[in-house]
């Protein structure tokens, strides 16, 4: 069991050639602590007192000797379903351990549409203690939704006939199951094995025929209330991976994808049939090198989690932006056992900060840089002239009378004005080179040059074509490093 390729499931058989099956039960959850197979326990026994016994001891589901071929296939492939939702073993990361005693006076919500069936069932359950439990007989699904919404009612368990008047046959559990998320037990006075067989897969704990001994009606109510109560852990996490906004990713120590959620389709593009047995590889843009991903794997390694942003593909060939965490999930010997991932795309954080620091280094009007931006442009010049033994030539571009423009012809001309200014002053620049804009009417071009020129000329050319108006420019100079005498 403590194998990687040991079976996930396993049916146990109460009594056996010098082995107790009890005892096996209790020897195989120490074995494989949070990564537990599921345990279906093989008896004859019947009493309450027994089915109790071997639950505690770890089984999660019991089938009574003879049985019925097609209840034990049903029962299997409920703990295969059960399974695939624990599959990640995500409940160790709630750190919460389930509550699996048993409320001191049951609710019981039975729906039944014949009125003597319901006395019987009634009489069935309080036949031993008449408060052993709290019945609240009705006859639809649709009155079993008034009465929950009405009077309050959190059932502990619902009793089920699968023929009523709003709804027949298998369908009728999954119609139940939409009402409370208590344990079903289904009666039935029609013993189909068909029936039986959708009724567990749906997601009823039992099945029973109407009519049968009170004491196995009894023990099964209690045993529908422990297992609910003992997967409570399982259910939850199994909610939170579906409706989780951020995206999550269950994989193998090797890699390979075996669940994700709904968020990771919607954010990737990819389906899940299309992913399960993949890898993250197939997200990759290309955006990083190999020393990030060692880097990464590195601190999944070593510190069992990573953090940070990432860029990958979505399905439709963009690249985009992601906040992603990784945790390594242990066993309890401290093994990686899986990695969860969680992602959120930041495509639209990333436009906003790219949007705040425009404004904040550049003029709106203009798209040329602002004064905070010039002056770290200019400290970095300032430097790389000083080490390279070159010159700096800072020119300095005042337009007179530029009031005028906005008094005669409006601002739009005004700031159409500024804008055709700019871009064609820019024309004469280098790609080294910055245009920055001070005030309202002041442009401010910088040039590191390997000899002394003055560069004014073809700034004040790019600025002769005559606006409407009339303005001029005033052109000061200044170099870095300064001569002096």
């Amino acid at each position: 069991m403590r194998q990687a390729d040991a079976p996930r499931l396993a049916l146990i058989d109460w009594v056996m050639p010098g082995l107790d099956g009890l005892e096996l039960c209790r020897k195989i959850r120490r074995m494989t602590g949070s990564s537990p197979p599921y345990l279906i326990m093989l008896t004859a026994k019947e009493k309450s007192s027994d089915l109790v016994a071997g639950l505690e001891a770890g089984a999660n589901d019991y089938v009574i000797k003879p049985f019925d071929s097609e209840v034990l296939h049903a029962k299997i492939r409920a703990g295969i379903r059960l399974l695939e939702q624990q599959q990640g073993n995500l409940v160790p990361i709630f750190k919460r351990k389930a509550d699996a005693t048993l409320p001191a006076i049951p609710v019981v919500l039975l729906i039944e549409d014949q009125p003597d069936e319901a006395t019987l069932i009634r009489h069935q359950l309080l036949a031993r203690d008449h408060h052993a439990f709290i019945v609240h007989p009705v006859q639809s699904l649709a009155a079993a939704r008034k009465l929950l919404a009405e009077k309050e009612i959190n059932p502990d368990v619902i009793l089920l006939d699968l023929n009523l008047p709003d709804s027949a046959g298998a369908q009728t559990v999954a119609r139940c199951r939409v009402l409370s998320d208590a344990p079903i037990v289904v009666l039935t006075g029609q013993d189909d094995k068909a029936d039986r067989q959708l009724a567990i897969e749906s997601g009823a704990e039992d099945f029973l025929s109407k009519g049968g001994e009170a004491t196995s009606l009894r023990r099964a109510v209690r045993y529908a209330m422990l297992r609910h109560r003992r997967d409570a852990d399982i259910r939850l996490a199994a909610a939170v991976v579906e409706h989780a906004r951020e995206g999550i990713i269950i994989a193998r120590t090797d890699g390979t994808i075996i669940e994700v959620n709904e968020a990771f389709c919607r954010i990737t593009g990819y389906q899940r049939q299309e992913v399960i047995g993949q890898t993250p590889r197939l997200l990759q843009s290309g955006h990083h090198g190999p020393e990030f991903y060692d880097e990464m794997w590195r601190a999944l390694q070593s510190e069992g989690f990573w953090s940070g942003e990432i860029w990958n593909r979505h399905k439709d060939g963009r690249v985009y932006p992601e906040m992603l965490t990784i945790s390594a999930v242990p066993d309890s010997t401290g093994a990686t056992t899986h990695y969860v991932a969680l992602f959120s795309d930041i495509s639209e954080l990333k436009a906003q900060q790219q949007q705040l620091e425009l404004i904040a280094h550049y003029d709106t009007l203009t798209g040329l840089p602002n004064r905070s931006l010039l002056a770290d442009r200019l400290q970095q010049a300032m430097s790389q002239t000083t080490r390279r033994g070159t010159l700096l030539a800072i020119v300095y571009l005042d337009l007179d009378g530029f009031k005028e423009v906005n008094d005669s012809h409006g601002h739009d001309v005004g700031d159409r004005l500024l804008c055709a200014l700019a871009g064609r002053m820019k024309e004469t620049l280098r790609e080294s080179d910055t245009l920055a804009r001070l005030g309202v009417t002041s442009l401010s071009p910088s040039c590191r040059i390997c000899r002394i020129r003055m560069p004014a000329g073809p700034f004040c050319a790019a600025c002769s074509k005559p606006p409407p108006g009339r303005w001029k420019i005033t052109v000061s100079t200044c170099r870095f490093p300064p001569v002096w005498g």
